[in-house]
């Protein structure tokens, strides 16, 4: 044999892998070397930005690397979104591959490269690891008030806040330890783990220059200025309930328990509860309308008015058959979040979009939970943060970032946005 190699055996030698067979010739020891295809990987792609705008270019970059041998591959590279082509470029002689791209669609895509035309010398390789990258709305203009006056001229309110409605200016997750990650101008002024208060946490409440935090046991936990100030917990009335949402009123704050019941506490007035309407459903979300009343959101997605806020609807009377989450009212209306992530619109808010909506499109894949909903100062827009932290924009919200990629093991349970 040569070099006592067997029969198709394969070596590499001048960077080249060759086949060996033999020949029978006058000593039986001819052989015929064949050039075979050398194995190649590509690296996951880096980005210029894991977060754009709809129509702002981002860039992706891979590394074709050969498999046993050194010399740099040639020929190309093919990148794709959630397996649809975004592009193909030539692989330099560094063996790095680069597009850009302002053509990615409004959500999250799944970036993967790979090695798929060469020069003779070397396989096609197989599909890269992926990375995420996500593209969100542009901010748009309020649409105008559709009506009712505002709090400036004596009217009573009513249509879609207008233009001059303060803009957001961060963001608030806090997760069930009691730990607070801000995003942008939002404020972090404390946390349960920083007071070695060891108690699941529940929801935030965020006001001007600090915030609140409920645990399961009832207790709210003041943070921040002095628009935060303690009025009281359920523990402090000896009252033992499992506390589901804190709602934040001028002057007050109400807790609400698990089976609907309604703590108020400093001006926050009490106008019901389930309970007291003899209702069985479970609680799971208040709120307010200063002046005027509060909802109470049951695990069905039932809505019950308090007060003289108006009842709109609900997902039973349209016949939604998925779990409430989330109640986000105005003076307009309000919205119900389901725990699929598909948001329900009731009165005159303007709907824009949910996460049904994005998997349709092709932005979204496998399944996501829906924990919380925030509006937007205007109205006009919402975030939703789903169980594995990632946030997701709609309407004029702006994106500030996500938990979702950064390891958490802990659960998040509420979203906040600062004005």
């Amino acid at each position: 044999t040569f070099s006592g190699l067997a029969e198709n055996a394969t070596f590499v030698t001048a960077n080249r892998t060759f086949r060996i067979n033999y020949t029978a010739g006058a000593d039986n020891n001819d052989v015929v070397l064949t050039v075979v295809k050398s194995n190649t990987t590509v690296t996951s792609p880096s980005q210029s930005a894991s977060s754009t705008t709809s129509g702002q270019s981002v860039t992706f970059t891979t590394t074709v690397n050969p498999v046993g041998v050194t010399t740099t591959p040639t020929g190309t590279v093919s990148f794709f979104a959630g397996g649809t082509s975004i592009g193909t470029a030539g692989v330099s002689g560094a063996g790095e591959a680069s597009i850009s791209t302002s053509a990615l669609a409004v959500g999250s895509h799944s970036i993967t490269a790979q090695y798929t035309s060469g020069d003779g010398l070397f396989n096609a390789s197989v599909v890269s690891g992926a990375i995420t990258h996500t593209v969100v709305a542009p901010p748009v203009s309020p649409p105008p008030s559709s009506g009712g006056g505002g709090a400036d001229d004596g009217g009573s309110g009513g249509g879609s806040v207008g233009a001059s409605s303060p803009a957001s200016t961060g963001q608030t997750i806090v997760d069930a330890s009691g730990a607070i990650h801000a995003f942008a101008g939002a404020p972090f002024v404390g946390s349960l783990p920083g007071r070695n208060v060891w108690s699941t946490a529940v929801d935030v409440e965020a006001v001007a220059g600090g915030y609140y935090v409920a645990d399961v046991a009832g207790g709210v936990h003041a943070f921040g200025s002095a628009n935060a100030p303690f009025l009281g917990s359920l523990p402090g009335r000896g009252v033992s309930a499992r506390a589901i949402d804190l709602e934040v009123v001028p002057g007050g704050y109400y807790v609400l328990d698990e089976v609907g019941g309604v703590h108020a506490f400093g001006d926050a007035p009490f106008l019901g509860s389930l309970p007291g309407r003899g209702v069985a459903a479970r609680g799971v979300d208040m709120e307010a309308i200063p002046g005027q009343g509060y909802y109470v959101l049951d695990e069905v997605g039932g809505v019950h008015s308090f007060g003289a806020v108006p009842f709109l609807g609900s997902l039973p009377g349209r016949g939604v058959p998925a779990r409430g989450i989330d109640l986000e009212a105005t003076t307009t209306g309000y919205y119900l979040l389901d725990d699929a992530g598909g948001i329900h619109s009731f009165g005159t808010l303007g709907f824009y979009g949910s996460l049904p909506g994005r998997r349709d499109a092709g932005l979204l894949r496998g399944p996501i939970v829906s924990v919380d909903l925030a509006l937007t100062p205007s109205g006009n827009g919402y975030v939703l943060l789903d169980d594995a932290g990632g946030v997701h924009a709609f309407g004029d919200a702006p994106y500030y970032g996500s938990l979702a990629g950064t390891g958490l093991t802990t659960a998040v349970v509420g979203v906040e946005l600062s004005t």
